[in-house]
């Protein structure tokens, strides 16, 4: 009778692995403060990538309780991402562990991008704690907050970069842990400073002149 649950339990494994989908989600894209979609439908087992787009953002999941500011449980964040042009040489990838909804938003603070709207949502409630009520209450919110390192999802190589990418994609990594540099403490980041574990993301030169180059246009 074990043996046979095992068994059953292995065959649903399996085919939920394999009908796995992986959604891209555009952060910023044409110098939107926005995410497109905004408001996904995902199984257990979908991946969520974010592919980030210019100038600097990042993606943070949240409570739909505290507009713009992390989940108290769990969660995940990607780190600032700066792009000059195109589309970042690197996505950041998050895995559906339940249906429950996972409400997600940009932390940068240059220009208030979840105060004015730049945040998501992952298997919308039909009533009650909705997109559009988190949007309204996000617009009274002073400022945006992350966490101090990137965590619950990994960086990986994003194949529609292009040749001219400012930034060196690095390997697909199991775990990375860094450290992020702000010029303020909640926000406005413009750079990964350290990181550590397997398959670190390393700063390479072009991602060092992209940072400076965002820092001063951030500045």
């Amino acid at each position: 009778m074990r043996a046979t649950a095992l068994a059953s339990a292995a065959i649903i494994a399996l085919a939920s692995h394999a009908s796995a989908e992986t959604i891209k989600i555009d952060v910023g894209p044409n110098g939107q403060f926005a995410f497109q979609p905004n408001n996904i439908k995902a199984k257990v087992g979908d991946v969520l990538s974010f592919n980030f787009h210019p100038l600097n953002h990042s993606v943070v999941m949240g409570d739909f309780a505290n507009p713009c500011a992390p989940a108290k449980t769990g969660g995940f964040f990607s780190g600032f991402m700066p792009v000059a042009s195109g589309v970042g040489s690197q996505t950041f990838e998050v895995t559906v562990n339940n249906t429950d909804p996972i409400f997600f938003y940009c932390s940068q603070n240059k220009f208030s991008h979840c105060i004015s709207g730049m945040s998501g949502v992952v298997n919308e409630p039909s009533s009650g704690d909705t997109l559009d009520a988190y949007q309204a209450a996000a617009k009274s919110v002073k400022s945006a907050s992350n966490p101090a390192t990137v965590f619950g999802g990994r960086l990986v190589a994003n194949a529609e970069a292009t040749s001219s990418a400012t930034t060196t994609a690095a390997p697909a990594a199991t775990t990375t842990s860094c450290t992020t540099g702000n010029k303020a403490p909640n926000g406005n980041g413009y750079k990964r400073d350290t990181c550590s574990g397997a398959g670190s993301v390393q700063a390479s030169i072009g991602i060092v002149a992209a940072s400076l180059g965002m820092a001063l246009l951030l500045s």
